[in-house]
Formats: structure tokens, C-alpha cells, sequence
């Protein structure tokens, strides 16, 4: 993508994002520039533009496959469904982290919830509801004291310890069985 094309698309989404900020009195004391600056962050961050390589960013967030480009319409679009690259135990971790801020003191999380909330994880990683189910079962079996249980027709995660002690149990079994980019040591 041209660079002329790369500042028509971050002016749409900036256009998007302070719209969006003028809903939520936290947010609305922002600059414009701040949010022209964040579009373009989270272009170059999680779009599997060709430019990015180009420029030398290799940003690990593009391996997710979010963000895609339209090539001809220089445009961005969010990938729903499978991400290969996401590893259930990640997914999990983001999970505990959603619940440590949305109900610290519960020891249930409803499936419905990490799909469909706001900032909820099924929204931030695009992932479908067979996709979630599939590595919230495989995460449960990797995790001590967590499940992944169908109760009267409603999936929810179930655990033994508060949310914040296993997003830090679950990052620190992750990373000490993989490096970083995912290869096994």
C-alpha cells in the first residue's frame, strides 16, 4: 500500500475512533492527533500489509491475523473465525484477565460473556463461537483446577483460583514450555 493510500485509511479509521470516544465521557478529552496516531498504531500492528515489511516492522500481533488488507480498495478488514496462530492457552489467559476486571471475585465465567461483551476476548481476537469452544476445552485440560463445563444449556469456564493468579499461572506454563515465536526449546 502507498503511503497516500496507508493516510487515506488511518484518516477513515481516526474518523471511527473519536466518533466511537464521543460515547464514553473518559475518552473525549482526547486530541484528534492522538487518535490519528492510534489508527495508524494499530494499522501498522496488526495488519499483514506488505508495506510493514518493507518499512522492518515485524510485529508478532500480525501473525494473529486480525487485521487483513483489501489491496485494490486500500482498505482494512477484520478476520473472523480460526486463528492457527492463537494458542488456546493465550486465549485462556485472556480470559482470566477479562474476568479479573469484570468480576474478580466470581469463580465462573459465562461463555456467552468472552464472546459477545464489550472488550470481552471473542471481540478482540475475531474468533468464532465453535473456534473459542474449541481452545477453551483444549486450555481446560492443560489447567489445574479450571473447566469448561455445559451447565442447564449454558457453557462457562469454571475455577478454583482467582482470575489474576491463573492469566499469570497460564502465561508462565506458556512461556516456559515455548520461545517466544512459538518454536519448542
Amino acid at each position: 500500500m502507498c503511503p497516500a493510500n496507508r493516510v487515506q485509511v488511518n484518516k477513515q479509521l481516526t474518523r471511527v475512533l473519536i466518533s466511537s470516544a464521543k460515547q464514553h465521557n473518559k475518552l473525549s478529552g482526547f486530541s484528534d492527533d492522538s487518535f490519528d496516531k492510534d489508527a495508524s498504531c494499530l494499522i501498522r500492528m496488526y495488519s499483514d500489509g506488505k508495506e510493514n515489511h518493507r518499512m522492518g516492522i515485524d510485529c508478532p500481533f500480525t501473525q494473529i491475523g486480525l487485521i487483513r488488507s483489501i489491496d485494490e480498495q486500500s482498505t482494512f478488514r477484520f478476520v473472523i473465525g480460526e486463528k492457527y496462530t492463537l494458542p488456546s492457552l493465550i486465549f485462556a489467559a485472556s480470559c482470566f484477565s477479562y474476568a479479573k476486571y469484570t468480576q474478580p471475585n466470581q469463580r465462573t465465567l459465562s461463555f456467552h460473556k468472552i464472546l459477545y461483551e464489550f472488550n470481552s476476548p471473542g471481540i478482540a481476537f475475531k474468533v468464532t463461537e465453535t473456534e473459542a469452544g474449541c481452545m477453551l476445552d483444549d486450555a481446560a485440560k492443560k489447567i489445574e483446577g479450571v473447566e469448561f463445563v455445559e451447565s442447564m444449556g449454558n457453557r462457562q469456564l469454571q475455577f478454583d483460583k482467582n482470575p489474576e493468579e491463573l492469566f499469570w499461572q497460564i502465561l508462565s506454563q506458556y512461556y516456559e514450555k515455548e520461545h517466544v515465536r512459538g518454536i519448542k526449546i
